[in-house]
């Protein structure tokens, strides 16, 4: 099922609707996400994104930096 906009705004800690709806806005205009008849959900582009971020998020979870050397 398609997130509403309130179950989006319940999602992002009570965000006010006004922005919100902007970013939706924004995602929209930049093919991230697309309206559906009972919500929001991500447009293929979009999907595309999403996989390229869990790649880029495992890679960061296993990432540490160097140690630094004592002087």
């Amino acid at each position: 099922p398609v997130p509403s906009f309130r179950e989006l705004q319940s999602r992002c800690g009570g965000v006010s609707s006004s922005v919100l709806a902007e970013r939706l806005a924004e995602l929209r205009e930049a093919g991230i996400v697309e309206r559906a008849d009972d919500g929001y959900r991500l447009s293929a582009r979009g999907a595309e994104l999403s996989e390229a971020i869990l790649v880029m998020a495992k890679w960061a979870d296993g990432w540490h930096p160097p140690a630094t050397p004592q002087s």
